[in-house]
């Protein structure tokens, strides 16, 4: 399913962006600084942001045909400035200043970034939400910040939304993508994952290797392996030997909602006094919010039911930051100090062995905390020997196994990517302005990671930052920074996305949850504090208006998003939808270049022929001499064709 993921997508941006403007709305309704006006004009920049990308078409239906692009930015304009003047009768007065700095930035980004309309209107959005965040910054500190709750409190929590989320993800896994694979890229990752279940780095080029030959399965003097690196194909290893690949996308996101939920309970207790009535209440919401949004996305959970790494990626970075928190905490006891060093090395090293690229980008900002910390002498050295350990032991296997795959110490099996396919460059360049929608899919994202919106997310992140958990948002926000600029500075990835939403864009999801959690928590905890009395109407009310946009969002969203996935899943395995409704065994299935709307490189989905043995062969049918090398090789199979393209039949030969 390429980009823009919906077949119908200013309705899914504008469900996504009315929902995260209902859900903004209630913050600013319930944060106590601001003067009544000053919050109805902020509300009217909100909404103004929102309806400008619905405002032509509305405009042309009244009669007005006059309305084009200039007074579409001189709406945006006009939210700008409403944003300005709210700040201006709010308080601090520096706010101000930053609210005129941002609205000429926005109106220099109006004029330079052309052809991007939603963007810039979902840009819009996002600044009102940050001078959101600017207020909470400012507020006052707590003078004694609530102690981070002790881990066994929430065990318990921590295991109900980790299979919660286990279990979402595996419906759309056998529901919407079917539990088959939408690419060959997914199925490399499943290849190498069958190999490492038998206890092999590699698997043997089996005869007739032509015909087998698939997308990103390379051949190496005789030996063949993944172009990816070995750290998802570990991970899932397991799962192919007990016959549920399927499940380890699933078991993935689960990780990654435990991880979040404990970074939003972190930073929920540094945000507020320990003697405030109901704080341990709204530390335990902050994690639960951060969770729910998380596990309610469906880009997020597309991603977690499918065989890509990138929830896997996700997780191992939420959980190498909530390790360096608590290594850092003073008075941990020696024991703890072993173990969260043990998980600190296992997931660094997990999150450089399954993309390294990733794991360096996001690995700055935990690079420079460590080092800041380890100056301060935060970090003992039990932990940084527990850590050290397990990081050198997984590493060392990741490079070994990268040595007898390719042959030469510290390659990947990228470096044979352009030599097979030559068309696959890594050219690196600044994007063009029209070009700045696949860096920051900001518009896209909207409804791809609904309810996780970069607007409210990241005025969490800001929020932080007047808490001794500003640790968390510099770590979150600098590493995605540096992995968002690495991407953005790839031509390969304009123009055209292949994939599960903006997945090469999805770690970014991670701070959005936290800031979410961090944003939302004390809004529902004073809800809940009201319950039964008199004012909970006035207190509940905005808290009720988070859920009904998070709850419309989500309605509104889905039958726009899942079918798309249902339908191109189903497209691209039709050749073996129809092997299973004919219940052929034993068998070869040729396939033809053109046969279906996959390559067919993407529908030679044999597990390692020297490993396993396959009831059913699809096979390339590239020419006479290798038919006749198949008949030689397996001369006891049936042979039939794939003919058709959206729908297939088996003909036998």
């Amino acid at each position: 399913m390429q980009s823009p993921y919906s077949t119908n997508p200013l309705d899914a941006f504008m469900a996504a962006e009315t929902s995260a403007a209902m859900a903004l709305a209630a913050l600013i309704v319930f944060r106590p600084t601001r003067s009544r006006i000053s919050r109805l004009l902020l509300l009217l920049a909100a909404f103004v942001a929102v309806a400008a990308p619905a405002l032509p078409d509305l405009m042309h239906g009244l009669g007005h045909a006059t309305f084009g692009q200039p007074e579409f930015y001189r709406t945006l304009d006009l939210s700008a400035a409403l944003a300005t003047v709210a700040m201006l009768l709010a308080s601090p007065r520096w706010i101000a200043l930053v609210a005129l700095a941002g609205e000429w930035l926005l109106f220099r980004a109006d004029r330079f970034f052309v052809d991007q309309l939603w963007e810039i209107s979902a840009l819009h959005l996002v600044w009102v939400a940050v001078l959101v965040g600017f207020e909470a910054l400012a507020d006052t500190k707590p003078e004694k910040p609530a102690p981070y709750p002790h881990e066994r409190s929430y065990v318990s929590s921590d295991i109900a939304l980790g299979v919660l989320a286990t279990v979402l993800a595996s419906i759309v896994c056998l529901v919407v993508l079917q539990g088959e694979c939408d690419s060959a890229d997914e199925w490399a990752y499943t290849f190498q994952a069958a190999v490492f279940a038998k206890l092999h780095a590699y698997s043997v080029a089996p005869p007739c290797y032509e015909a087998f030959r698939s997308f990103w399965v390379f051949p190496q003097d005789g030996r063949l392996f993944s172009q990816y690196t070995p750290g998802w194909p570990l991970f899932m290893a397991p799962f192919v030997a007990v016959h549920l690949v399927w499940l380890a996308g699933p078991v993935s996101l689960g990780l990654l909602v435990v991880a979040v939920a404990r970074l939003a309970r972190r930073a929920a207790a540094a945000s507020i006094d320990a003697t405030e009535a109901g704080a341990e209440r709204q530390v335990r919401l902050a994690g639960t919010i951060a969770a729910m949004a998380t596990m309610l996305a469906n880009t997020v959970l597309i991603n977690g039911g499918s065989r890509f790494p990138h929830i896997w990626i996700c997780a191992t970075y939420a959980w190498s930051v909530e390790a360096i928190c608590v290594l850092a905490s003073p008075g941990l006891a020696p024991r703890r100090q072993s173990r969260w060093g043990v998980a600190l090395g296992c997931a660094l090293a997990w999150l450089l062995a399954t993309r390294h690229v990733d794991g360096c980008c996001l690995g700055f900002g935990l690079f420079l905390y460590v080092a800041y910390a380890f100056v301060r002498g935060r970090f003992p050295m039990r932990a940084i020997a527990a850590t050290a350990i397990p990081f050198a032991i997984l590493g060392v296997i990741t490079l070994v196994l990268l040595r007898l795959q390719l042959g030469k110490w510290f390659m990947t099996g990228y470096a044979l990517t352009t030599l097979i396919h030559t068309w696959n460059k890594v050219v690196i360049s600044m994007p063009r302005p029209s070009e700045w929608r696949w860096a920051f899919p900001i518009a896209i994202g909207s409804y791809c990671w609904w309810p996780l919106a970069p607007s409210l997310g990241l005025a969490g992140m800001i929020a932080l930052l007047r808490t001794r958990e500003r640790r968390v948002a510099f770590m979150l926000c600098v590493g995605s920074m540096a992995y968002l600029a690495f991407y953005a500075s790839l031509e390969m990835g304009r123009g055209v996305d292949f994939g599960y939403g903006p997945r090469y864009r999805l770690v970014t999801i991670v701070p959005m949850a936290v800031g979410t959690g961090v944003m939302f928590a004390p809004l529902f905890s004073a809800a809940f504090a009201r319950l039964g009395r008199a004012v909970a109407f006035f207190e509940g009310g905005p808290a009720a208006v988070a859920v009904m946009a998070a709850f419309l969002g989500v309605v509104r969203i889905a039958p726009l998003v899942y079918p798309s996935n249902f339908e191109d899943v189903r497209n691209r395995n039709v050749v073996f939808e129809a092997i299973k409704k004919m219940k052929v065994s034993n068998a070869i299935v040729w396939i033809d270049k053109g046969t279906t709307v996959s390559d067919w490189l993407d529908l030679t989905q044999n597990m390692p022929p020297d490993l396993y043995d396959d009831d059913v062969y699809v096979l390339m049918n590239r020419s006479p001499e290798i038919r006749q090398c198949v008949r030689e090789h397996w001369p006891d199979r049936r042979w039939y064709r794939a003919q058709g393209g959206r729908e297939v039949t088996l003909v036998p030969e």
